[in-house]
């Protein structure tokens, strides 16, 4: 049995029928075009907590609303990176010896995905987080916990109460961390998406969209999605 028929097997045991058959179609999509895939997503929400800042050593935290020369060490199209910050954009940055070591980005009012085509809508407490990410070298250590208790700790100072999200079916891991934070589930979305052509199912309005590039384009509106106090 060669180890791609292996390791379709083994993701069908992992994701279960439904979620992995989406991963064999975006499989095999994703490699005939890098603009086209299937891609399941779950939406969520979940608190801002103020935590005591613990000591982060080494690293030095700093929020920037404009591309650093320290981003391009991302495994990112250094464009997609610029392009972030054409919207309400911050990226809040830990560093080490001058060195990028995580960031963390944060959107305010709408955010535009970049990975498939729909914008979504916030309420003024509102943030959407994305793109959280951690140099390998760090990974085993407390990093990710430092970077998001100061975002969180500044984003609750400057008056935002809830973050937002979206987090891929594929990402088992994710998925099972977010939900024993206590993230709220808002809904399911599916794009089918051939380079400029999409199809979006979702479990929330607008539910059903058609799109070629901007023209058709979803909006999903999370501005009333309140938490429990």
């Amino acid at each position: 049995m060669s180890s791609l028929l292996q390791k379709l097997i083994n993701n069908y045991h992992e994701f279960g029928f439904l979620v992995g058959s989406g991963y064999l179609i975006h499989f095999v999509l994703s490699k005939l075009s890098t603009q086209s895939g299937f891609y399941i997503y779950h939406f969520y929400q979940q608190s801002l907590k103020r935590e005591e800042q613990k000591r982060a050593h080494a690293f030095n935290f700093e929020w920037t609303e404009r591309f650093s020369s320290m981003l391009m060490t991302l495994p990112r199209p250094d464009e997609k990176l610029k392009k972030r910050f054409d919207g309400n954009v911050r990226c809040l940055m830990a560093t080490k010896d001058d060195q990028l070591a995580s960031c963390a980005w944060f959107a305010n009012t709408s955010f535009d995905e970049d990975e498939v085509n729909y914008r979504v809508l916030l309420a003024p407490d509102q943030v959407w987080d994305f793109d959280v990410y951690v140099v390998p070298k760090y990974r085993l250590g407390r990093l990710f916990f430092y970077t998001w208790q100061r975002a969180s700790n500044d984003l609750l100072t400057l008056g935002y109460q809830t973050t937002l999200s979206r987090i891929s079916a594929y990402n088992l891991a994710s998925v099972t961390t977010h939900e024993k934070l206590g993230a709220k589930r808002l809904g399911t979305v599916v794009f089918l998406k051939i380079r400029s052509f999409q199809i979006t199912f979702a479990t929330r309005k607008p539910y059903l969209a058609i799109s070629i590039g901007e023209k058709g384009k979803p909006f999903f509106d999370f501005s009333d999605s309140l938490l429990p106090s």
